[in-house]
């Protein structure tokens, strides 16, 4: 029951932030959306950038939990980053706020670099390097290019709505990426 309850503030919050910025969250607002009292929400975290911060811990925690299931997959290295991208993507059209939150409070995201998905796709990188499935590369400046590719990508497809054509088209953004990286890293 707890871990529902934190889980149900931590929607809440990604709502009132999506809706209204971080600054602009209390954590009045965020309770409200929740439908718990105020001083529910501080049995669970000491302030909203703790709310925050939990946020972003968990869609780390998807990300690297699908990255274990891929590792236990004999998948290449180019499969993988697909399996990334459509993962990640599919929770982007899931949840346009998440990734209103994730892209406006970038900062604590940042913090969580070496970790988050950069970190993932770094290590997806090294890996493949190493089992000589990409050609060596400086896999620290790669997973850059790419986690840049889909932060650009995901900021497109909210500033467009969330149409049906933008769903297409981040299917599409899979394919392009995928492309590039194929044709970039390819060994051989």
């Amino acid at each position: 029951m707890p871990e529902s309850k934190k889980e149900q503030i931590r929607q809440a919050a990604i709502t009132v932030i999506a809706r209204e910025g971080f600054h602009a969250a209390t954590t009045d607002k965020i309770a409200s959306e929740a439908g718990v009292a105020v001083g529910t929400i501080y049995n669970y975290f000491s302030n909203k950038e703790d709310i925050l911060q939990y946020i972003f811990q968990v869609e780390y925690e998807k990300r690297a939990a699908f990255l274990a299931e891929l590792s236990q997959k004999e998948l290449g290295t180019i499969a993988k980053i697909r399996a990334m991208l459509e993962m990640h993507f599919t929770k982007v059209q899931e949840n346009p706020n998440l990734v209103k939150v994730i892209l406006a409070e970038n900062r604590f995201g940042r913090r969580q670099k070496e970790n988050g998905l950069l970190g993932l796709l770094e290590q997806i990188i090294r890996t493949g390097i190493a089992r000589k499935d990409i050609r060596p590369c400086h896999a620290s400046i790669i997973a850059t290019i790419l986690f840049g590719a889909i932060e650009a990508i995901m900021a497109r497809y909210l500033a467009a709505g969330e149409t049906k054509s933008d769903a297409t088209a981040l299917s599409a953004a899979v394919e392009e990426i995928i492309g590039l990286i194929s044709r970039g890293l390819a060994t051989g």
